[in-house]
């Protein structure tokens, strides 16, 4: 019983596959691999930066990197958490206006056509809302009234696409609601 019990307390910890490497010098490595165009192994580099680094400097911009890096990879799911991740853990620093830019775009470049599920285009216009209306001096909110003007016009066709069809069925009252939202809600949109 004793040898089983000092076996299980030799305190032995496998360093084997931690980074020895300085969090600057990692950060550098992620960096050239996404000049390079490896995108998924760029984002892996930049998570390993702030998992093994994570009181460094480098850490924080890492995260919002490794949002870039999944985005360009073309892994919304991956870009939108590691984004919403960012924000939650640094809400108010420099990269904050480019991690609601990611989950913006990640969600816009979703949108689907007027009979489609349009979660996509109220995410996404809410994001951009937000970089308007939070950071309005940022290079992302100046690139956001024709994305906001895109998402609107998605969600006033399907309004319409749906009243339309309430209409075909003769159900004139929710046809008249359907065709009141576009009016009052989407009044900028060629659907008034």
């Amino acid at each position: 019983v004793a040898i089983v019990i000092s076996g299980c307390a030799s305190g032995k910890v496998d360093t084997s596959v931690l980074n020895p490497d300085p969090p600057s010098k990692m950060f550098a490595d992620a960096d050239a691999m996404m000049a390079k165009g490896n995108f998924d192994d760029a984002a892996k580099q930049f998570e390993a930066v702030d998992r093994e680094h994570p009181y460094s400097p480098e850490a924080r911009k890492s995260i919002v990197m490794a949002a870039y890096a999944y985005y360009r990879a073309g892994k919304s799911p991956e870009a939108i958490a590691s984004a919403e991740r960012y924000i939650a853990l640094h809400p108010g620093t420099k990269e904050t206006p480019m991690a609601h830019h990611i989950i913006a775009q990640a969600y816009f470049d979703d949108l689907k056509t007027a009979n489609r599920d349009q979660t996509p285009a109220r995410k996404a216009m809410e994001q951009l809302k937000i970089l308007k209306t939070r950071y309005p001096d940022s290079e992302y909110a100046r690139d956001a009234d024709n994305e906001i003007r895109i998402c609107q016009d998605n969600l006033a066709a399907q309004e319409m696409e749906v009243g339309r069809y309430y209409l075909n069925e003769h159900n004139y009252v929710a046809a008249i609601n359907r065709f009141k939202t576009v009016v009052s809600d989407y009044q900028t949109t060629a659907h008034v």
